[in-house]
């Protein structure tokens, strides 16, 4: 996929790593995401 491109994750962040990274979890299991602080601000998530 290219940056920037929109996903549908179903789940939880489960701790914030910084830098505009998280931690975020499924039944699958986890995964990190960037998640731009622009968008988390515009509560987007």
């Amino acid at each position: 996929m290219r940056d920037d491109s929109p996903v549908l994750l179903r789940g939880k962040i489960e701790k914030v790593l910084g830098d505009e990274k998280y931690t975020f979890a499924d039944a699958s299991g986890k995964i990190t995401a960037l998640i731009d602080d622009e968008v988390w601000r515009k509560g987007a998530i």
